[in-house]
C-alpha cells in the first residue's frame, strides 16, 4: 500500500513538473493567449498522456518522442501567440533538452550501480530529470530576462553544434549512417533559413581505447560527413578528432580521456581554448 501511494506521489510530481516546465519555457519566448477552451483541452490531454506513458510503456521510444513533440507543439500553438515555425522549433528543442537530461540521469544511475530497470529507480529518474530540466529552464528565463541580453542584435547569435559520441553509441538507431547526413543537413538548413546565427561546428571524436576501437568503423564515416557539411554551412569548424589524434602523439590518450569517449579535465581545457579561438575568429576576424 505504501509503495503504491509513494509511486502515485512520484508520478504526480513528475507530471506537475512537466506542466510547470512547459509554461515557464514557452513564456520566455512567446506571449500567452487569453484562456481558450481548446488550449485547456490540449493541456488535459497532455497530462493524461504523461500519466499513460508512466504507467504503460508499450510503444517504441521514437513513437513516444514523436507523440510528445506533437502534444508540446499543439500546446504552444493553442496557448501562445507567435510564429508557428518558431513554435515548432522551440517545441522540438525542449524535447531534445529533456532527452539529454534523461540520458545524463541514466548515466549517473549506471555510474552508481542503480538498477534502472526496476520500478522505483525509473520513477526517481523521471522525477530527477524533470527537476534538472526545470533548473535549466529557470536559468534560461533569468538569462533572457536580462535587459542587456534583450538588447543584443541578432547578428550576435551563434549556434554550437556537437553530437556527443556517447549519444551516437547509446541511441544508435537515431544516428544510423543512412539518415545521419540527411538529418544533420536539415538542422543546418533550418538554422540558415530561419535565423541570422553564426554556426560553429565541432566534429565527433573517439580517442584510442581498446574496448572502443570497434566503434571507429561506424564513427569515421560520420566524421567525414560532418566535415563535408562544415564546409557548406559552418562559419568556423573545430576538427576535434584530428586535433585529439595529434594530441595523443605528444601525450598518452589517458591524459585526454580515460575511456576514449568522455573527456578529462585536460580535454575540457583544450576544447575551451579551441572554442574561444573559434569564437574570436567568427566575430573579430578582419
Amino acid at each position: 500500500m505504501f509503495e503504491h501511494v509513494l509511486g502515485l506521489i512520484f508520478k504526480g510530481a513528475a507530471v506537475f513538473l512537466s506542466v510547470i516546465i512547459l509554461k515557464i519555457y514557452f513564456g520566455i519566448f512567446f506571449e500567452e493567449k487569453q484562456k481558450e477552451i481548446r488550449a485547456f483541452v490540449v493541456w488535459i490531454m497532455y497530462i493524461i498522456w504523461q500519466i499513460i506513458v508512466s504507467e504503460i510503456n508499450i510503444l517504441p521510444g521514437y513513437i513516444n518522442v514523436l507523440i510528445s513533440i506533437a502534444f508540446v507543439t499543439i500546446i504552444c500553438i493553442f496557448s501562445y501567440d507567435g510564429n508557428i515555425g518558431q513554435m515548432i522549433m522551440f517545441s522540438i528543442l525542449i524535447n531534445a533538452i529533456w532527452m539529454l537530461v534523461e540520458l545524463l540521469v541514466g548515466y549517473l544511475f549506471l555510474l552508481f550501480g542503480v538498477q534502472i530497470h526496476y520500478y522505483f529507480p525509473q520513477l526517481l529518474g523521471s522525477l530527477l530529470s524533470k527537476l534538472l530540466t526545470l533548473m535549466q529552464i529557470i536559468g534560461l528565463k533569468k538569462f533572457f530576462g536580462n535587459e542587456n541580453i534583450k538588447s543584443l542584435s541578432n547578428k550576435n547569435n551563434m549556434v554550437l553544434l556537437l553530437i556527443p559520441i556517447g549519444s551516437m553509441f547509446i541511441v544508435y538507431n537515431t544516428f544510423m549512417i543512412n539518415a545521419f547526413e540527411e538529418n544533420y543537413q536539415y538542422i543546418l538548413e533550418e538554422i540558415k533559413r530561419k535565423t541570422n546565427a553564426k554556426i560553429l561546428m565541432m566534429e565527433q571524436f573517439l580517442l584510442p581505447a581498446q574496448d572502443k576501437e570497434f566503434f571507429r568503423e561506424d564513427v569515421f564515416p560520420k566524421i567525414m560527413i560532418t566535415r563535408k557539411l562544415a564546409r557548406q554551412y559552418a562559419d568556423a569548424f573545430i576538427p576535434l578528432d584530428g586535433i585529439f589524434a595529434a594530441a595523443c602523439v605528444e601525450k598518452d590518450a589517458q591524459h585526454w580521456s580515460e575511456d576514449g569517449v568522455h573527456p578529462t579535465l585536460n580535454s575540457c581545457k583544450l576544447m575551451g581554448t579551441l572554442y574561444a579561438n573559434a569564437f574570436d575568429h567568427i566575430y573579430y576576424k578582419k
